[in-house]
């Protein structure tokens, strides 16, 4: 890729990314969390990226995890933010360099190229050339994360788009741009995240920890949480089932922190909300609990028959893992933000 004249390291890290991350995917779930602790992925980004994670996660994100006093929570929470915009640096590396796009630092609004950029959530923008009136066709593509959806417009530039700046895109406001490549892009969108399989990310988008409570257990069995979680969500089979025992039992762990020997039964919940903000009613029978699960935005709902939690309990601001009655996973909910009790 040219990236001349203005000069990048993240071509040339491509490689190693690639490599980092192969590796990661080998790993059980626990050598995961020691790769973490290592600060695998955190080593492949350049200063500018670490600064825009914190400035995207401000409370979870607070120390500096290379120092020596760093704790193995700050550690393991950096590194886990570092991999997930390193899978999204794989994918747009992978789509830039098959469209044979150029990386530059900015785009004027009356140039005649078409754009793609990745911002610090590890979206991607596709902007095309301008028509006759100026206007563009874009499309917002929420990198690899699990069911986010793509969205698109039309827009006239009324600014420069440039590295470590918002792009306005009349519906939406995006995120800093991190990488700006141009050139000729004849077709917007990409069908699929061009990433291996296996790298598909499960866990919010937006920081959940609130500053009441950072403290360094709640961060790192958070942040094995959702370890399990995304393991278990690229796995089949029996392999699938045992992650999510697993998971369920690191979410008991985060439960506990936050309310010990309390919460509520599944059974005696009537409503929960996710951080999401996908509604989950529970339909209590005589012999079993269903789980009725509303998207937000969404006005169709899917119903999941012969649901349990195992010991877990429903606890505000801890995740939760319903499972089926063959113990496969019915749901995964990272935080739980508000339950109503029967």
């Amino acid at each position: 890729m040219n990236t001349a004249p203005h000069a990048t390291p993240f071509p040339a890290r491509l490689a190693d990314m690639e490599e980092v991350e192969a590796r990661y995917q080998a790993l059980a779930p626990d050598d995961r969390l020691l790769a973490h602790e290592k600060l695998d992925f955190y080593g492949l980004l350049v200063d500018e990226e670490r600064r825009a994670l914190a400035h995207r996660f401000p409370r979870e994100l607070a120390a500096t995890p290379d120092s020596l006093r760093a704790s193995a929570a700050v550690r393991t929470a950096w590194d886990f933010r570092a991999r997930e915009l390193v899978v999204c640096m794989l994918q747009f590396g992978a789509e830039a360099l098959a469209r044979r796009l150029e990386l530059v630092s900015t785009l004027r609004p009356a140039a005649t190229q078409g754009a793609m950029a990745l911002t610090t959530s590890g979206s991607i923008i596709d902007l095309s050339a301008p028509d006759a009136d100026g206007s563009r066709h874009w499309i917002y593509r929420p990198g690899v994360r699990r069911d986010h959806k793509a969205r698109e417009g039309k827009v006239i530039l009324e600014a420069t788009v440039r590295l470590g700046e918002r792009v306005d895109l009349g519906r939406i406001v995006t995120s800093e741009v991190l990488v700006l490549a141009v050139g000729d892009l004849r077709q917007l969108g990409g069908a699929n995240p061009a990433v291996p399989e296996g790298t598909r990310l499960f866990t919010p988008a937006e920081d959940t920890v609130p500053g009441a409570r950072e403290s360094d257990e709640f961060r790192l069995e958070t942040t094995r949480f959702r370890v399990y979680a995304d393991a278990m969500g690229n796995a089949w089979g029996d392999a699938r089932k045992a992650l999510a025992k697993r998971a369920a039992i690191q979410a008991r762990a985060v439960q506990d922190i936050l309310a010990p020997g309390k919460g509520a039964a599944l059974a005696d919940v009537a409503e929960l909300t996710a951080v999401t903000g996908t509604r989950f009613v529970v339909h209590k029978k005589r012999r079993r609990v269903d789980l009725e699960r509303l998207p937000q935005g969404h006005t169709h709902a899917a119903t999941r028959e012969d649901v349990h939690i195992g010991a877990q309990r429903v606890v505000r601001g801890a995740p939760l893992v319903v499972l089926d009655a063959d113990d496969d996973v019915a749901a995964v909910i990272f935080e739980v933000t508000a339950l109503t009790l029967r």
